[in-house]
C-alpha cells in the first residue's frame, strides 16, 4: 500500500512538473479571484507563450478521486473562456483547481491552477485592478487614475460590457438599417 501511495505521488508530482515547464499556466481562478457557484465565471491562460493548439479542461473536486472533465476541446486562440452554471456547477467550497490537459489523455496535465473557492449564489465577485502601464510606452489608458471605474472590473461586469457592447452595435446597425 506504502509503495502504491509512493508511486502515485510520484506520478503526480512528475505530471506537475512537466505542467510548469510547458510554457502554459492558468492565470483566473485564483485563491484571490474566486468563482461564485450557480454563475458565469471567467478562466483565463496564458496562450501566447503555450506550444499547443488545443487542449481539454478539467476541474479538480476536493474528496474525488478524479477530475471531471466540464469542455472537451478548447481552441488555444482567446487566452479565456466564459464558464456557465450549466458547465460547472459546482457546491460552494474552497480547494477546487481546473487542469488543463492534452485531449487524447486527460492524466497528462499542461496547467493546474492555483487552489481556489467557489463562493456561494450571490457573493461579490472579486474586484481586478488593471496592472499600471509605463507610461512612456505610449499607452493613453496609463493617464487613468487607479480608481478610475474603467480599471476595475469583476468578471461578471466584463461579460455584462461584452454583452452590452454587442447589443449597441446590433441595434446601430438595424437603425442604420431602418434609416
Amino acid at each position: 500500500m506504502v509503495r502504491l501511495l509512493s508511486a502515485v505521488t510520484a506520478t503526480l508530482f512528475a505530471t506537475l512538473a512537466a505542467a510548469q515547464n510547458s510554457g502554459l499556466s492558468i492565470t483566473q481562478p485564483t485563491a484571490d479571484i474566486w468563482w461564485v457557484a450557480q454563475s458565469t465565471n471567467v478562466m483565463a491562460w496564458t496562450c501566447n507563450t503555450s506550444p499547443y493548439p488545443e487542449f481539454t479542461v478539467l476541474i479538480e473536486i476536493p474528496g474525488v478521486p478524479s477530475p471531471l472533465q466540464f469542455l472537451g476541446i478548447q481552441k488555444n486562440f482567446d487566452c479565456s473562456i466564459i464558464v456557465t452554471n450549466n458547465q460547472v456547477n459546482q457546491a460552494p467550497g474552497t480547494g477546487y483547481r481546473l487542469l488543463i490537459a492534452n485531449i487524447l489523455n486527460s492524466s497528462d496535465i499542461y496547467a493546474a491552477s492555483d487552489p481556489f473557492e467557489i463562493k456561494p449564489l450571490g457573493s461579490a465577485y472579486p474586484s481586478q485592478i488593471t496592472p499600471p502601464v509605463d507610461p512612456s510606452a505610449g499607452n493613453p489608458s496609463a493617464s487613468q487614475p487607479a480608481n478610475d471605474p474603467k480599471t476595475t472590473t469583476s468578471g461578471a461586469l466584463s461579460v455584462r460590457h461584452a454583452v452590452g457592447t454587442v447589443g449597441a452595435l446590433a441595434a446601430a446597425a438595424i437603425a442604420g438599417f431602418l434609416a
